[in-house]
C-alpha cells in the first residue's frame, strides 16, 4: 500500500545527508531500469514518486505516473522521443523541465533531460520545496529556458525548512543541471555515487 508522494510523505522531517541518499539512490536505480531499457519518463518529479513498503515491510520509493513516458528510437543517433503533443505544446511540469525540452522545436524528451529533472527531485527532497520557489509560473519558462535560472547555495538553502544540502549533494545536483545535455551525468553513474555501500578511500573519494 502506497503512503502518499515521497515529497508529503515526508514533509517537514528533518533528514540526515544518508537518510537522502538513500531514498535518492533507490529511485536512481528505477530511473536507471528505466533508461537501460529505452525509457524515458518525461515526468519525473517528487508527486510522481509514491512511497510503498516491499515484502519485508520497508518503505521503498516507488516511480509513478508514465503518462508521458516514451521508449527510445533507437535508430536515433540522439536517442530521441518524439512527443505526441503539438510543436507549440510543452508537455511536462516547467518547473522540472530541462531547457532543451522547452524551447527546441518539437520539444523531445530524452535521458539527458531525465537527469536534470532528478536533479529537481534531488533538490524537493533535500530542501522540502519545489523548483524555483520564489518565481511565480509565468516567469518560470522565461528564467528556466532563456536565462538558465538555477538556485543559489547561498540564498536559496537559507529559506529550505532548516534542511542543510550537503556539499556532495550539491555537486551532485549540479551535474545533473548542466546547459549542455551531453555533459550531465548517466543515471547509472548517478546511481553509483548514491549508493550507500560505496566505500571511500583515505582521501575521501568513491572508489
Amino acid at each position: 500500500m502506497a503512503d502518499g508522494d515521497i515529497r508529503s510523505y515526508l514533509g517537514s522531517r528533518i533528514l540526515s545527508v544518508q537518510e537522502v541518499k538513500k531514498w535518492l539512490f533507490n529511485i536512481a536505480v528505477g530511473l536507471n531500469y528505466l533508461h537501460d531499457n529505452d525509457i524515458v519518463h518525461a515526468d519525473l518529479r517528487a508527486v510522481n514518486v509514491l512511497v510503498s513498503r516491499n515484502s519485508e515491510g520497508n518503505e521503498v520509493p516507488q516511480i509513478t505516473d508514465f503518462g508521458l513516458s516514451r521508449f527510445i528510437a533507437t535508430t536515433s543517433a540522439a536517442a530521441q522521443i518524439p512527443s505526441k503533443q503539438s510543436k507549440t505544446e510543452i508537455t511536462g511540469n516547467t518547473r522540472w523541465l530541462a531547457p532543451e525540452v522547452i524551447i527546441l522545436k518539437g520539444h523531445k524528451h530524452t535521458r539527458e533531460s531525465d537527469v536534470w529533472s532528478f536533479g529537481w527531485l534531488c533538490w524537493e527532497i533535500a530542501t522540502g520545496t519545489h523548483p524555483l520557489p520564489d518565481l511565480i509560473e509565468p516567469a518560470v519558462y522565461t528564467e528556466v529556458a532563456i536565462t538558465y535560472t538555477r538556485p543559489r547555495r547561498d540564498i536559496e538553502c537559507k529559506n529550505t525548512n532548516g534542511r542543510e544540502i550537503a556539499d556532495e549533494l550539491w555537486i551532485l545536483m549540479e551535474a545533473c543541471w548542466s546547459r549542455m545535455p551531453e555533459k550531465r551525468l548517466s543515471m547509472k553513474r548517478i546511481g553509483s555515487q548514491l549508493n550507500p555501500k560505496k566505500k571511500k578511500n583515505s582521501l575521501g573519494q568513491t572508489e
